[in-house]
């Protein structure tokens, strides 16, 4: 299809790319650098130490001035073609007709110049068809309507487009974030303790790269060995980081959550959130897989709760240098929503489904001794080494942990179940962090019934659904119950889902 492209119609991207693929490669090489740095300031290395320094810095500039000089695009008839690489060329070609959308991305340094990073997106899955990095804003905009009009539809209204059109109903606010809610959840996820193991790691790999033998390595442990510290120092230094820790992480979730708002618009979910870094997202509802709203046992005291859905497409207009917008497949539609707000949202996307209604049936009561029994094995096998090599007295934390496997086994119980209608599969499960999450029957594309060993000694199975974004399980229900129930689920998703079953 290249060869019968005339010359002229090729399109190049702007120059200004090579500067903020540099840019962008320097960020995500920020923790090699570092160690660069940290190996130069201890004074090892030496002459290799420039040496990586130079081909950092050699690599992070003919990685973009190649991709800058062999990207190029063209429209031909029905289709969008891309052609880039040096030594192995790549031609891409889409057609028109399956574009789904558009999107912009703009990162500071993209707003600084008048830039953005034009991503085209089809049916296809979650990521990109086709990105162009970066365009400038007039001629993004004409691809835009260059596209959409060769496709035969309208351009879609972005939300910078939507205030400048009279008669465009602006997107419906749903829900939004304050910086005090997001500040309280911040502090209730207990991100605390992993941010002073961190810091701790990065001081001792410090004190790792110096040596023993280096001038500075000798003075900064000496001056601590000086300290003699007394029980009361440690506890203070010990409370003193976890409190610093803990101001951290709500800092994190206030900065990354800032100005977060959830809006739709007919048949879409729209949010947009961050302090510095800035993200606007566009989800497809049809396209939901799954549902979840959870939260941890410090949440459920203060009433708070979070919620993601989980889909294959995710149309980000994103605004910022990075793109990390979602993990695992999963977008926040509420990072710190009141509990009683949770219904309701799960109402907007899926109507009809009336939360605070629902009746779970529970799974088999023999549950309550599989949880017991696979809590305090793990426990087991982490205390018996430290008993062998350190000290027989350790053996007796054996009594707490069956007094916690016990508790755990009881409340894991009580929360597990499972609600059935025409539309959906609600699981709830958990016993300190609770998730409930939901299924469209629609969006199940295999459903299994499966039984082990010890399951058939007791009369019980577990049924595993999978959709479009991972597997849904429910764990040791009676196995003529597990049997009826994949039966039901079979006879509502036979419509709708392209599916199939395991294990019967």
């Amino acid at each position: 299809m290249s060869e019968r492209i005339a010359a002229d119609r090729w399109r190049r991207i702007h120059p200004l790319t090579i500067f903020l693929e540099v840019v962008r490669f320097l960020g995500r090489s920020i923790w090699t650098i570092g160690i660069f740095i940290l190996i130069a300031f201890a004074g090892g290395g030496g002459d290799r130490t420039e040496i990586l320094f130079t081909l950092l810095g050699v690599f992070a500039v003919a990685s973009p001035l190649i991709s800058y000089f062999t990207t190029f695009y063209a429209i031909d008839g029905e289709h969008l073609v891309l052609r880039t690489g040096l030594f192995q060329r790549k031609l891409r070609t889409v057609p028109l007709a399956n574009i789904q959308h558009i999107d912009f991305k703009r990162g500071v340094l993209h707003r600084l110049f008048g830039l953005v990073d034009v991503s085209v997106e089809t049916a296809a899955g979650a990521g990109s068809e086709v990105t162009l990095s970066a365009l400038t804003e007039r001629d993004a905009q004409a691809l835009r309507t260059e596209l959409f009009a060769v496709k035969g539809a309208a351009p879609p209204v972005l939300d910078d487009d939507r205030a400048k059109l009279p008669g465009v109903p602006h997107h419906r606010p749903i829900t939004a974030a304050t910086l005090r809610d997001l500040i309280v959840c911040g502090a209730l996820h207990n991100h605390a303790l992993r941010i002073v193991l961190g810091f701790l790691g990065i001081v001792a790999f410090g004190f790792q790269l110096m040596g023993e033998n280096q001038k500075t390595a000798r003075g900064a442990i000496g001056a601590i060995a000086r300290l003699e510290p007394t029980p009361a120092m440690i506890v203070v230094t010990g409370v003193a980081l976890l409190f610093a820790g803990w101001v951290l992480s709500m800092a994190r979730n206030a900065i990354t959550y800032y100005g977060f708002g959830l809006r739709r618009s007919s048949d879409r979910l729209h949010v947009k959130y961050g302090l510095f870094t800035q993200f606007e997202q566009t989800l497809p509802i049809r396209r939901i897989q799954t549902l979840d709203v959870s939260d941890t046992w410090l949440m459920r005291r203060v009433g708070f709760c979070e919620v993601q859905a989980s889909s294959p497409y995710f149309a980000s207009v994103e605004r910022s240098a990075e793109n990390k917008t979602q993990t695992g497949g999963k977008t926040v539609l509420s990072p710190a929503l009141h509990a009683s707000e949770a219904g309701r949202i799960v109402a907007e996307v899926f109507p009809g489904l009336d939360l605070p209604r629902i009746t779970f049936h529970p799974v088999a009561p023999i549950h309550r001794l599989r949880s017991f029994n696979a809590v305090w094995m793990s426990w087991t096998l982490l205390v018996i080494p430290v008993a062998w090599f350190w000290t027989f007295w350790a053996a007796l934390a054996i009594i707490p942990i069956l007094l916690y496997a016990a508790l755990y086994a009881r409340t894991a119980y009580a929360r597990l179940g499972w609600h059935l209608d025409a539309r959906f599969l609600v699981v709830r499960s958990g016993a300190w962090n609770h998730l409930l999450t939901i299924v469209p029957i629609g969006r199940v594309q295999f459903a299994s019934w499966d039984q082990g060993p010890l399951q058939r000694r007791f009369g019980i199975a577990s049924i595993s659904l999978l959709t479009g974004m991972g597997k849904v399980e429910i764990p040791d229900m009676p196995a003529e119950d597990a049997r009826l129930l994949l039966d039901d689920i079979v006879r509502l998703s036979s419509a709708t889902g392209i599916w199939s079953i395991d294990g019967v």
